[in-house]
């Protein structure tokens, strides 16, 4: 099974939230319901991230290679 999260960036920020959410259970001040929806709308982010928002941001970038063209035309 692929996993839903490939880059190590997007993964490390997710992990984080995951941390704080954590964090927030230990001190009491989330219940396991809170946990759960912020969980869930943390993995709902991530994902929509992963999936959309670093694919157009890539389109748009690109590489210096990709606009240059392949080498040994110029």
């Amino acid at each position: 099974m692929r996993p839903l999260v490939t880059s190590r960036g997007v993964a490390l920020v997710g992990l984080a939230g995951v941390a704080v959410i954590a964090v927030g259970m230990l001190r009491g001040t989330l219940d396991l319901v809170q946990a759960a929806e912020r969980g869930a709308v943390l993995l709902a982010v991530v994902l929509v991230v992963e999936h959309l928002a670093l694919p157009v941001a890539r389109a748009l970038v690109g590489s210096p290679q990709e606009r240059e063209g392949p080498p040994g035309q110029g």
